[in-house]
């Protein structure tokens, strides 16, 4: 699945954009713009500019935001709070803060970087925090400004801090001791690195049309090493320092370059950041520019912190933070969950009509056969269970339409056919209508021409070695006159 992320760097002097493309396989920035800006108050015509070149070579709609605000716009405190709770830490923090900040707090927006070294024993309840500061009416204005051009970052996170953020999360420099220096044309954020965790941040003017400014910036970072050491009563050696920022690109133009000259200043490698190279993220081509690694770093590590989950500070706080899906789709929910509703009410109502249907036909058929087993068996008493009781009787009735285990040897159905026309005269003048043999004996039905042949053919079976009794159970003329119907029952010998 293919997902567009749009990273948006605003800065006090450049405004720069990248967008990732990631898919399940690869990650690759097909469209990125840097534009420098000269007057704050053309920064809405800077925006403009930008999202103009990334729309001639790629579709913005669809595409995920996150923004940074500018890191020298924000105050940064570090405290220490005695709770670990995400929530407990959130509700102390205005009072903590409200003796050391110099506005209102109720007129700023917070949030916080946690600070865990490793080693930090587990049971420890107080936690070390980057607490970052900035002015509600700014991030409106920062917001309202984004809205004009349909963009709406969930995230406002800080370029220098997100850079930081994810060079460590690249497992290279993990529990070492770094320095990141984002320098600008005009200031320079420096944020220190101790132990894999990002602890202390600074912000600082420079200028980079002088060239005294290597031998003050290297003076800032032994400053900013200090103060950490004395927030943190820690003794900090420093490893290595990572540079970027349009103005260490161009400091690095002149005679003598840039990480040389801080390499012998502080006596530690220094070295630029290419993040694109870090992440390993190829670089769509782009014929009118060419990638800057100083000028687009920032813009991609913000991409990056999305499409990684990294957990970074947010200025979209309080009524700020960014609306969530019900509240953006409130009516259209409501639509489909009116629909789902009615389609599922719908379906309710025709399984109970069904349901009440069959029920109706269950009852008719249980009558139909309590009539038939009453019909079929009418001194039987009424119960619950008709059609079982009807087929344990008619097992039963099989069972007995056949003769006794001893007989059933010895006597066939067979050989009593046989007996029966082998006796009766082929003279006589007979049809026979029905035979039935059971337990009890057999009995025939038929009708001949008069009384006497009825009295020939009982004697006739007495006569026979099968039957040891034979008795006329009724003889009549039938309707016509011309025939005489009979019924005799006979007595098998082995009875």
């Amino acid at each position: 699945m293919s997902r567009k992320i749009l990273g948006l760097d605003i800065q006090s002097d450049t405004i720069a954009a990248v967008l990732l493309r990631t898919t399940l396989k690869s990650r690759h920035i097909e469209a990125y713009a840097s534009v420098r800006l000269t007057d704050q108050d053309k920064i809405e015509d800077s925006l403009a500019s930008v999202l103009e070149i990334l729309a001639e070579t790629t579709d913005l709609s669809g595409a995920a935001c996150i923004a940074a605000y500018p890191a020298n716009a924000v105050s940064y405190r570090n405290i220490r709070v005695p709770f670990r709770e995400p929530k407990k830490i959130r509700q102390i923090l205005p009072f903590e803060l409200e003796p050391e900040l110099p506005l209102p707090v109720d007129t700023q927006l917070i949030d916080f970087q946690p600070v865990r070294f490793p080693g930090m024993p587990s049971n420890q309840s107080e936690t070390d925090l980057i607490v970052v500061a900035v002015e509600t009416i700014a991030i409106e204005s920062y917001l309202d400004l984004m809205a004009r051009y349909k963009l709406d970052p969930d995230i406002i996170s800080i370029s220098s801090l997100a850079t930081a953020l994810c060079v460590n999360k690249r497992g290279n420099n993990q529990g070492e001791n770094w320095i990141l220096a984002d320098i600008g044309r005009s200031r320079c954020t420096v944020l220190v690195i101790a132990q894999g965790q990002v602890c202390y941040v600074r912000s600082f003017l420079v200028n980079t049309q002088d060239g005294s400014l290597t031998e003050r910036l290297a003076n800032d970072i032994r400053q900013t090493v200090f103060a950490l050491e004395e927030i943190f009563h820690y003794e900090y050696n420093l490893d290595f320092v990572i540079l970027t920022g349009n103005g260490s690109g161009i400091l690095n133009d002149t005679s003598e370059k840039l990480e040389t000259t801080l390499d012998k200043l502080l006596k530690v490698s220094v070295y630029h950041l290419n993040m694109a190279d870090e992440a390993h993220i190829g670089v769509k081509d782009s014929p009118n520019r060419s990638w800057s690694s100083e000028q687009m770093d920032n813009a991609l590590s913000l991409a990056l912190l999305e499409a990684e989950g990294i957990k970074t500070v947010n200025l979209r706080q309080g009524a700020l933070a960014a609306k969530k899906i019900w509240a953006e789709n409130k009516t259209e929910l409501l639509k489909i969950g009116f629909v789902s509703g009615l389609v599922l009410m719908l379906f309710l109502v025709n399984f109970l009509v069904e349901f009440y249907a069959m029920q109706a036909q269950d009852t008719k058929l249980d009558k139909q056969i309590n009539a038939i087993y009453q019909q079929t068996f009418p001194d039987a008493e009424a119960v619950e269970d008709p059609q079982r009781q009807m087929w344990l009787k008619m097992e039963e009735m099989k069972k007995n339409s056949f003769f006794p285990e001893d007989t059933r040897e010895n006597v066939r159905t067979i050989d009593i056919f046989k007996e029966i026309s082998g006796v009766i005269s082929q003279k006589t003048d007979i049809k026979l209508t029905r035979l039935v043999i059971g337990p009890d004996g057999v009995s025939i039905n038929g009708n001949t021409n008069d009384f006497n042949a009825v009295d020939d053919i009982k004697n006739r079976l007495e006569g026979s070695q099968f039957f040891k009794k034979v008795t006329i159970s009724s003889a009549n003329t039938d309707k016509s006159g011309q025939r005489v119907r009979f019924k005799l029952k006979m007595q098998l010998t082995h009875q």
